[in-house]
């Protein structure tokens, strides 16, 4: 098993940029080179666990990853800069707009699949449509369950992690503008997973981390991925040198 830490100066250049990895669709490719060409340079730095051989311990892959990624979030130069996890997840997938749903919002369902009982609860909004209803919340990661939320981001599209030196996220009307940047359309209707591009190209500039998760057994690595400005990533690296 290896551990990598890469760094991807600009993530719109190279021969297949890391910017469209962030594209569900790649005729999206346009709208995006055309987004980012107005910003700062956006960096990313990539924790990457590999192995090649088998048998491949899955969990134990994941679990050593996070722990790399943990240590560069929860390090002494990030902390003194004020920087503080958030997990925001929400519903992929329309709900039934019924009482049941009003009711149970999205806490008990993360419970029930994630074990999430460390979590703190924070704010937690609705949105509706013809569709039906979906609900968002944002909430604090800690050492203890930071290997929870990298499995929630791996595993729920809904999903992102921001590091912010604000807490303005803590608020039903800073969860909502976080909501519209990364689930939101131009057209105003809802995706039904995260749009990377947009809410990189809206948060980053102002001295936010943006988090990903992903990998697989078949991919035959896990990582997490940070995205922000150089002198933002710079600040996660500065123990590492």
């Amino acid at each position: 098993m290896k551990i990598e830490l890469e760094e991807v100066p600009d993530i719109t250049v190279g021969e297949f940029p890391l910017l469209l990895y962030l594209l569900d669709d790649v005729r999206e490719e346009s709208f995006a080179r055309q987004l980012f060409a107005g910003l700062p340079r956006v960096s990313a730095l990539r924790v990457v666990c590999s192995e090649l051989d088998l048998p491949r311990d899955s969990e134990q892959m994941m679990q050593t990853c996070a722990e790399a990624a943990q240590s560069l979030i929860f390090q002494h130069a990030a902390l003194s800069k004020g920087y503080t996890p958030w997990l925001f997840i929400a519903h992929g997938a329309w709900q039934p707009d019924n009482r049941i749903t009003r009711y149970k919002k999205l806490w008990p369902s993360l419970k029930q699949r994630y074990g999430a009982e460390t979590f703190r609860r924070g704010p937690e909004i609705e949105i509706t449509s013809t569709e039906g209803t979906r609900y968002a919340i944002v909430t604090e990661l800690l050492r203890e369950n930071f290997f929870i939320g990298t499995t929630i981001l791996r595993t729920n599209s809904a999903s992102a992690l921001i590091l912010t030196r604000t807490q303005e996220l803590e608020t039903e009307e800073g969860l909502t503008v976080l909501l519209t940047a990364a689930l939101m359309k131009e057209n105003g209707s809802y995706l039904h997973r995260v749009s990377w591009a947009r809410l990189i190209a809206q948060r980053c500039p102002r001295g936010e981390i943006l988090v990903k998760a992903g990998g697989s057994w078949d991919e035959q690595k896990y990582y997490v991925e940070f995205f922000g400005l150089p002198e933002n990533l710079k600040i996660l690296t500065q123990s590492q040198s």
